[in-house]
């Protein structure tokens, strides 16, 4: 017993606990996530000071004939000094894209010193007329836009087309022939491209497709029966007519549709635009 009370007497020493601290792991993904914190704030104060410097300073606008600078860019909606960043290419590409009908693709990109180059690709579009009114279309035959008036399609290629039995904006033509293949009038298109000569061109007659015929500068009719051996029939042309045309003559009908046997008329005016 006397054990017992002296043990207790003396008790058992009363051990005061410390505080755990915080695993060292922890504390240091504390220390890193502040230190990011401070760092993103830093740097989006320094964005909201300089992000305002970085404007479009110039605008360029290539590949428009159809449509003025001043017209693609209202398409674009963008304009100089509009915030670099928050410009988005593709969406500027679609705008121009739906504005203009006679526009095929449009590509935007953006160059350094803060330049935006806005670059149209136009369709081939050529018109033509049907019961008083006048239609453009495309190279698919598919119809564009429609007026009463033919000053509207004066930058396009005016063409005689066969018989028409159905035409409408947004559909393509419907010809009287259901089994013409129209390819003709693009190949003899392309051929008068390729020879420098389409920007004289003020009307294709394809009318009927083995007798086409062209009419240049409104003052020369040329006759090339079917579309083939065109390069042969344009060079052959081109040679009467340095042999042959002379200074006053105006208005003149030549048909090199037979190769071995072409003719030269010299009309009057009121002839020309009779037959025309």
């Amino acid at each position: 017993m006397k054990n017992t009370k002296q043990t207790m007497e003396q008790g058992t020493p009363i051990r005061v606990g410390r505080r755990n601290r915080p695993a060292e792991s922890k504390l240091r993904a504390l220390r890193t996530a502040m230190v990011a914190l401070c760092g993103a704030i830093l740097i989006l104060g320094v964005l909201l000071t300089v992000l305002p410097l970085f404007r479009v300073r110039e605008i360029i606008v290539e590949g428009n004939t159809y449509y003025t600078e001043e017209q693609i860019l209202s398409y674009a909606g963008v304009s100089k000094g509009d915030e670099w960043l928050a410009i988005d290419g593709q969406a500027v590409a679609n705008d121009v894209r739906r504005g203009g009908e006679y526009i095929d693709r449009v590509t935007v990109s953006g160059e350094f010193p803060f330049v935006l180059r806005i670059t149209v690709v136009e369709k081939q579009v050529m018109y033509t007329r049907h019961n008083g009114t006048y239609y453009a279309f495309d190279d698919a035959f598919t119809v564009l836009a429609a007026s009463a008036r033919s000053e509207d399609f004066a930058q396009f290629l005016y063409v005689e087309l066969p018989e028409i039995s159905a035409i409408e904006v947004g559909y393509e033509i419907l010809f009287a022939n259901t089994e013409m293949d129209m390819s003709y009038v693009l190949e003899l298109r392309e051929s008068l491209e390729k020879k420098g000569l389409l920007a004289h061109v003020t009307k294709l007659d394809c009318e009927k497709k083995y007798g086409v015929s062209v009419e240049l500068g409104g003052t020369l009719r040329l006759t090339l029966g079917k579309v083939s051996d065109l390069d042969e029939k344009l060079a052959l042309a081109e040679q009467i007519l340095s042999e042959r045309r002379t200074e006053g003559v105006q208005y003149v009908a030549l048909d090199v549709s037979n190769l071995h046997k072409s003719t030269y008329r010299v009309l009057s005016e009121a002839d020309f635009m009779a037959n025309g």
